[in-house]
C-alpha cells in the first residue's frame, strides 16, 4: 500500500520534471518506511521515464542518475535509509538511476525550514517527497523561493489536524493535485479553496495540465481503495506470467 500514492502520482509528474538532461534532485522528509517507499517508486518512476523517452541518456549512464537529500530529525534514521538506497543501487546495478544520497539531520520535528542546507537542497530539487506524518509544517512558503518547477508529493500526512506543508507554500505551487476528494479533509488543503484537482482529470488526454510545468505542483495523495485493487491485479497477472506464487484456498 505504501507505494501506490508516491508511485501513481510520481509516475506521472516524472514526465514534467525541469532537469533538461541534467541529475534529477530529490529532497524526502523523512526516514521511516513510508519515505523509503516513495523514494523507491519515485527512483522506479524515473528510471523508466528516461527509459522509455530517450531524455538524458540511458538509466546507467551518469548524467541520468538521481541526487537523493534526506531531511529527518535523527541523522541515524536518515543515515540508515542513505545506507539502504545505496546497498539497493549497488545490487540492482544499472537499473537503478541513483547517484549520491546526502543527509540533514534537523534539531525538533518541524525540520527547521530556517536551516541553509535545507532551503538549498529545497531550492534545486525537481521532486520533493513528504513522508512524515508530522502534525506541523516541514516545509514552507519561504523554502521554495528558489524553486521553480518542482513537484511536491505530500504521503505522509492523512487527518485534519495534520499538516507537512504550510499555506504559504501551497499559495507558490501554480497547481494543485489530490488523488481523491477524501485529500482535501487533510490539514494540508485547509486553505486550498476549489483549487484542486482530482489526478484522474489531470491524466485525462483533452487536460491542460498536461503541460510542461512553469511553476511549482502539490500532489496531495492518501491513497484510494481503487488503487490497491489495481495494483493487486497487475501483481498476479505478473506473478502468474512469470508462473510465480501459489493459488491458496481460502474457503
Amino acid at each position: 500500500t505504501m507505494l501506490i500514492p508516491g508511485g501513481l502520482g510520481s509516475d506521472h509528474l516524472m514526465g514534467h520534471l525541469g532537469t533538461n538532461g541534467g541529475r534529477p534532485r530529490v529532497v524526502v522528509f523523512g526516514a521511516g518506511m513510508q519515505a523509503e517507499q516513495h523514494v523507491r517508486a519515485a527512483l522506479s518512476a524515473l528510471n523508466t521515464y528516461r527509459a522509455e523517452s530517450g531524455g538524458g541518456g540511458t538509466p546507467g549512464q551518469a548524467q541520468s542518475k538521481a541526487v537523493v537529500t534526506i531531511v529527518n530529525r535523527s541523522r541515524d534514521r536518515a543515515e540508515m535509509l542513505k545506507n539502504w538506497l545505496l546497498a539497493a543501487e549497488t545490487a540492482a546495478g544499472d537499473r537503478v538511476c541513483l547517484g549520491a544520497v546526502h543527509t540533514i539531520a534537523t534539531s525538533d520535528g518541524s525540520a527547521d525550514s530556517a536551516s541553509s542546507d535545507v532551503r538549498r537542497a529545497v531550492s534545486a530539487a525537481h521532486l520533493i517527497l513528504l513522508a512524515t506524518g508530522s502534525d506541523v509544517p516541514v516545509l514552507h512558503g519561504r523554502d521554495l523561493n528558489g524553486a521553480t518547477a518542482a513537484v511536491i508529493c505530500g504521503a505522509g500526512s492523512y487527518a485534519a489536524h495534520q499538516s507537512e506543508i504550510d499555506p504559504a507554500a501551497v499559495a507558490k505551487c501554480g497547481e494543485v493535485w489530490i488523488d481523491s476528494p477524501a485529500a482535501l479533509d487533510v490539514g494540508d488543503l485547509a486553505s486550498c479553496g476549489d483549487r484542486a484537482e482530482v489526478l484522474a482529470d489531470v491524466l485525462n488526454p483533452d487536460s491542460s495540465s498536461g503541460t510542461p510545468l512553469s511553476k511549482c505542483v502539490f500532489y496531495k495523495t492518501v491513497g484510494t481503495s481503487v488503487q490497491d485493487v489495481a495494483s493487486a491485479e497487475h501483481v498476479i497477472r505478473l506473478a502468474r506470467q512469470e508462473g510465480l506464487g501459489v493459488d491458496v484456498d481460502m474457503s
